[in-house]
């Protein structure tokens, strides 16, 4: 009989997947939340329950904390789903933007609006927030998908305090580049994405930057879920950088002021566009 559980949302691929498979040789029982249900076989055999979990749609939600909570509440809630819209500001697709937060975003605090009556009514939980060291910095024409990761920061920095008289602890790990196709997972809004337009080159640069960024620094998506492991087990760090890269972004974010922070991320991707 496993002692502990867990809910883990986006997990068919990358970093979800890689946290279900690492949670459940921890000793878990691990209830893997996918959109598709197809994605029951490659988890069949390591004893992890998939359910079926679309973080915009409040009957799955009810029905995966349901089923994973039958004999008793859940000791953690991991919230991994998400996706990045790539556009410039002014060019952005509103529509694509609400819909990357109804995922990154609202979809996470449903989630875990679901899961925290019975955290509280049992004495103590964990949620850990999946998010990216693009909660500390931001790059161009991925500024939506970023302010997501702001958004979440925030909620997550409040539930801390609320949640701390109830026995319920949150973390956020904040990898940087890692290694899951997550490229795949980006959805193009407006001309700059294609290339086009007044930040077409811009654009063209910060794709040749990130380039540059994952054949340097890559994280395997399974140190992420280290990380995700340790803080489920009560490390008892709240902000959780992961990779060389997010600790070298974290630790320049904390040494520059705003203006600073600008200039130098446009360094670190190599941005000539923005030199003064």
């Amino acid at each position: 009989m496993h002692e502990r559980s867990v809910l883990v949302t986006g997990a068919a691929r990358g970093i979800g997947r890689a946290t279900c498979e690492s949670l459940a040789r921890a000793g878990w029982e691990v209830f893997a939340g996918v959109r598709n249900l197809s994605a029951l076989e490659p988890f069949e055999a390591t004893g992890i329950t998939v359910v079926e979990l679309d973080v915009t749609d409040s009957a799955t939600i009810a029905a995966a904390v349901e089923r994973a909570s039958e004999r008793r509440s859940l000791d953690c809630l991991v919230n991994n789903a998400g996706y990045a819209v790539f556009g410039a500001i002014e060019e952005a697709d509103l529509d694509e933007a609400r819909a990357m937060f109804e995922t990154n975003f609202f979809g996470a605090l449903a989630v875990t609006q679901a899961v925290l009556p019975g955290m509280r009514g049992s004495g103590g939980g964990v949620v850990v927030n999946v998010s990216s060291i693009a909660a500390r910095v931001t790059a161009p024409l991925f500024g939506i998908y970023y302010a997501s990761k702001y958004a979440l920061r925030s909620v997550s920095e409040a539930l801390a305090m609320e949640g701390a008289p109830h026995g319920i602890r949150v973390a956020m790990i904040e990898p940087g580049m890692v290694d899951t196709g997550f490229s795949q997972a980006v959805r193009r809004a407006g001309p700059a994405s294609e290339g086009h337009g007044p930040y077409g080159e811009l654009a063209a640069e910060l794709v040749a930057g990130f380039r540059r960024w994952r054949e340097r620094l890559n994280t395997d998506p399974h140190e992420v879920a280290a990380a995700i492991v340790a803080a489920a087990e009560g490390d008892g760090a709240f902000h959780v950088p992961v990779g060389h890269d997010s600790r070298e972004l974290a630790q320049m974010r904390a040494d520059s002021d705003d203006e600073q922070t600008l200039r130098r991320v446009g360094e670190y991707l190599g941005l000539e566009s923005l030199r003064p």
